[in-house]
């Protein structure tokens, strides 16, 4: 899977971007550098003239439809597709999770 993302944000290096969760703007500015480490990806970001760095895990999937647009995929019927258990996954309490928990994260370029 590593490989397969490398392959997908060397697209994206140098390029304006957007990452959206939930329609909202998450993170907007320019890839200078992402690197993949354990189950992280590090993504560094210049946004007026600074640089932002900020951590994803790693997504349960991934879409590219186009070279546009890269969708990670964090829904937890990605990661187990049996109802019951997605169910009991879904009745755990997760407030203080991450706001990609269950969602997609989409990667725009601009």
């Amino acid at each position: 899977m590593n490989r397969f993302i490398d392959t997908k944000l060397n697209n994206l290096l140098l390029r304006d971007l957007e990452f959206r969760v939930n329609g909202k703007i998450y993170k907007k500015g320019r890839l200078k550098l992402y690197n993949t480490k354990h189950f992280y990806i590090r993504f560094t970001i210049e946004k007026n003239g600074g640089l932002k760095v900020f951590e994803m895990p790693y997504p349960f999937q991934i879409f590219y439809e186009n070279e546009n647009h890269c969708i990670f995929d964090y829904c937890l019927s990605a990661f187990c597709p049996q109802q019951s258990t997605n169910f009991k996954l879904k009745t755990v309490d997760h407030e203080n999770c991450s706001k990609m928990f269950d969602n997609y994260v989409h990667i725009l370029l601009l």
